[in-house]
């Protein structure tokens, strides 16, 4: 639970204000993928966050077995930004899709400026990765 209310469409930006969110987004780069394309693999460790604009990302084990997706608006490589180490996982293209990638080092920098800005962005990057926690737990036990 946090206490900030949610201002921004996307999972990222969600408690940021307009000004925060436009300062961020200046240090992002967008890329296209062509559907199978990797974002990274487990040999890779991922340097930047990943928030998908278009289509749709497939996480997926080094065996090539599924276990979740990331739809627009979604973001993934929050656990590698909070806790560095090996990728148990492959992210890749499952269609063309279209992705913003943040680097970890410009994140940091953002967190750096301001305890008030830092407290929102952690707090939407924990709220990623305990709704993506919650939902690929709820599809191992469901499904």
């Amino acid at each position: 639970m946090n206490i900030y209310i949610r201002t921004q469409n996307d999972d990222l930006f969600k408690y940021l204000s307009d000004q925060q969110s436009e300062a961020l987004a200046a240090k992002c780069e967008k890329q296209h993928l062509k559907a199978g394309e990797y974002v990274y693999t487990d040999k890779h460790a991922p340097d930047c966050l990943i928030m998908v604009l278009e289509g749709e990302l497939e996480l997926k084990k080094p065996n090539g077995i599924s276990i979740g997706n990331i739809f627009p608006g979604e973001v993934d490589g929050e656990a590698f930004f909070i806790q560095p180490g090996s990728v148990p996982y492959y992210l890749q293209a499952a269609k063309d899709s279209l992705v913003l990638k943040l680097p970890y080092a410009a994140l940091r920098d953002f967190i750096a400026q301001n305890s008030e800005q830092a407290s929102r962005i952690q707090a939407a990057i924990n709220d990623a990765l305990c709704l993506k926690i919650i939902r690929l737990t709820h599809r191992r036990s469901h499904g």
